[in-house]
């Protein structure tokens, strides 16, 4: 990321600061533009679990036949098949790939 190339921190370990090292991934912590990254990952991740056709959502009411996810404080519903843990993961690796 482009946005923190060049960047070096510090951390203070027992009340010691350590040397600077490079900053590889993430983004600066207060970053204005760190809530809309956020969405755009969880955007992103949604609609790949929406379209995967492994995943099989949770029967809720008659209203609503089928919820693939919920997201409310990272809440994903779904049946815990071993298909569906394999596909979650691929979806979260696949969205990884495209943020990296």
């Amino acid at each position: 990321m482009d946005m923190i190339k060049g960047s070096t921190i510090k951390l203070q370990v027992n009340g010691k600061l350590t040397k600077p090292f490079p900053v590889e991934t993430g983004i600066k912590q207060g970053d204005p533009i760190s809530p809309t990254l956020f969405v755009i990952v969880v955007e992103s991740l949604a609609s790949a679990i929406n379209s995967d056709q492994e995943l099989k959502g949770i029967p809720l009411s008659l209203n609503n036949p089928n919820l693939k996810n919920f997201l409310k404080s990272y809440i994903l519903l779904m049946k815990d098949t071993l298909v569906s843990i394999f596909a979650i993961k691929l979806s979260l690796h696949k969205c990884r790939s495209k943020t990296t």
